[in-house]
Formats: structure tokens, C-alpha cells, sequence
């Protein structure tokens, strides 16, 4: 996985100009500390970063060695592709039968996909928070159950918030069960930010059972994490997630009210029309798109899934039913 240099560069810059944290989900990964701090002339850090996208797939300790280095590095450019070409050594790795111990080179000792895991739960040590967010954040690119158990133990215990936050998003990543039970915890940490990770990372499984979590953890005041609940119910198909974002479409929030019509869209069902007809009215704008325009095609999506004469009879009740409860 990688991005040209000056692609990334335009990337932040534009990020940057319209004061979008999109591209992160969570405080202090490589590409939100490129949004948020100044666009620093380093002539060698294209190099640097060269060197570490050429070092992606190798599997040798020298390799190894030079990109954890280079997660050391003082360009958070130079530290994303890193993690980026170590995820790529990693999946390589999980790929190759036990048999089959080719090297780069004669002279080179490879790792085997269960030393380098033990090698980077080794580096989480370190007192180094920088460090340890880069970890985490190739670690989101491995997608892999082996590694649930090490982001598990590091979103319980590690100190600093941008790493759990980290954790939690490379959770989401693997999309395995094992890690709900932690995430739904992690929707109480004592940082914001985490508490987002983690509800963006429950959207990202699709789970279920994350559903009352999900709805109890929006009495929050905070409207950023109401607004990482809403956007993770809309994954996940569930009678208390069509609840949620109903009642959702009526926040004082746009953008969540946005996220609302557009979660409808995907797991919605007819009777979350009645509220997305009512929403249609709503011309307020929000990521370059009037509300009433999402409310629109989020009906059409559910009209496509919910085809038949019972549906059409359920819809006029659920009409009819919430003309009713407003009047009264």
C-alpha cells in the first residue's frame, strides 16, 4: 500500500484548507499530525520515505530493523508509509506455507509472521507514545484475528489516548468478534477520542450485539460522538439501529442528521420512511449535499429493498401512524 509523496502532501493540504479530519480516525495517527501541523520543509524526507516504501514485502531482520526506525521518524509521512510497508511484510508473511523459507537473500534471516508479532507486542513498551501510535497504526492495516489479542491487552492498559484510539481502529479492522467485547467497553474510556474510535470500530464489524451499546452510549452530550454512534449504526442492520436513527433525523446537529438519512439508506426499513419523508423538507447542507437529497435516496434505496404490496400497505400505516403521533 502506498501513496506518491506529493499525492499524500496535496492530500493534507487540502485536508488542511477545509479543516477535515476525514482521512483519521482517531487524534494522533500519522496522517491527522500531517493535517494538523504545518507542511515542515524537509528536503529529505521524500528520500526517507522512497527507503521505506522500497523495504515493503521484505521480510529479512535488516529489513525489519529499518522500518521500525523508520516508524521512529520525525515526518509523519516518512512513519505512515512504514507502517504501511510493514502491514504489506506482514501479509506476505501470513501468506507463505511454513515449508517454504525463501529469503531476499543467502545472507538474510527472515522472520516468520508469529516472531514479528511478538517483535511489535515487544515495541508497545516503549515509553515513546509517538511510537506506539505508529505501531498501531500499520497494525490497522494487518486485518488479522492473530493480532486481536495484543490490541485487546493495549486498548485496556496503554496510558496515552491516541494509542488506544489507535488499538480500537485497528480492531475495527480485523472485523472479528473476539474484539466487541472490548470495544463496547472502550465506549466509556476516559477519552473522547477513543470513545469515537471505538464506535467507528463496532460499525466497521457490523455487529449486532453492539447495537444497545451503541444506543446507550448516545446519551452522550458530546455531538462528535454522537455523530461516530450514528455514523456506526448506519452498519449495522438491527430494530434498535433503525430506532436510533430515526429518532436521530430530528437532532439539532446537521451533519448528524445527515448521517442519520444516509444510515437509513443502508440498514433502513419501511417504516423508517415516515420520518425520512419529513426529513425531504430539510434543505440545510451538510458535506456539500442538502439533507433533503440524502433523505431522498435513502428512500429510494429502501423502496428497492422493500419491493411488494405488503410493503407498500406497511408503508401508508407507518404514514398514516406517524401523522398521528405528531398531531397528537
Amino acid at each position: 500500500m502506498s501513496i506518491p509523496f506529493e499525492r499524500m502532501r496535496e492530500m493534507i493540504s487540502k485536508q488542511q484548507a477545509r479543516g477535515d479530519t476525514s482521512l483519521t480516525a482517531h487524534a494522533d495517527s500519522a496522517i491527522h499530525a500531517m493535517a494538523q501541523e504545518p507542511q515542515r520543509d524537509d528536503p529529505q524526507a521524500q528520500a526517507r520515505w522512497e527507503e521505506a516504501l522500497a523495504l515493503a514485502g521484505r521480510s529479512d531482520e535488516e529489513a525489519i530493523d529499518a522500518l521500525l526506525a523508520f516508524l521512529h521518524d520525525e515526518h509523519p509521512i516518512v512513519r505512515w508509509q512504514a507502517g504501511a510497508a510493514l502491514a504489506n511484510t506482514a501479509q506476505r508473511l501470513r501468506r507463505r506455507p511454513r515449508w517454504n523459507r525463501t529469503t531476499w537473500a543467502a545472507d538474510r534471516q527472515d522472520v516468520t509472521f508469529a516472531t514479528l508479532t511478538t517483535r511489535l507486542a515487544r515495541e508497545l513498551e516503549s515509553q515513546d507514545s509517538q511510537y506506539r501510535v505508529a505501531i498501531v497504526d500499520s497494525l490497522a492495516h494487518w486485518q488479522h484475528e492473530a493480532i486481536v489479542p495484543l490490541l485487546i491487552t493495549t486498548i485496556q492498559v496503554d496510558q496515552a489516548a491516541t494509542v488506544r484510539a489507535g488499538a480500537a481502529t485497528a480492531l475495527g479492522a480485523t472485523k472479528s468478534p473476539a474484539a466487541i467485547e472490548s470495544l463496547i467497553a472502550a465506549l466509556t474510556d476516559r477519552s473522547l477520542w477513543v470513545q469515537r474510535a471505538a464506535a467507528s470500530a463496532l460499525g466497521t464489524i457490523g455487529a449486532p450485539g453492539a447495537a444497545a451499546a451503541l444506543r446507550d452510549a448516545m446519551a452522550s452530550a458530546h455531538p462528535l460522538l454522537q455523530a461516530s454512534i450514528v455514523c456506526a449504526l448506519g452498519h449495522i442492520s438491527h430494530p434498535i439501529s433503525r430506532q436510533v436513527l430515526a429518532e436521530a433525523t430530528t437532532h439539532p446537529d446537521v451533519a448528524i442528521r445527515w448521517y442519520a438519512a444516509r444510515g437509513l439508506a443502508q440498514v433502513g426499513a419501511v417504516n423508517s420512511l415516515p420520518v425520512l419523508e419529513e426529513l425531504r423538507a430539510d434543505e440545510n447542507t451538510a458535506f456539500d449535499q442538502p439533507i433533503s437529497e440524502m433523505a431522498a435516496a435513502a428512500i429510494e434505496s429502501i423502496e428497492k429493498r422493500e419491493l411488494g404490496f405488503w410493503n407498500w400497505l406497511c408503508k401508508q400505516f407507518y404514514i398514516i401512524r406517524r401523522r398521528l403521533e405528531r398531531k397528537g
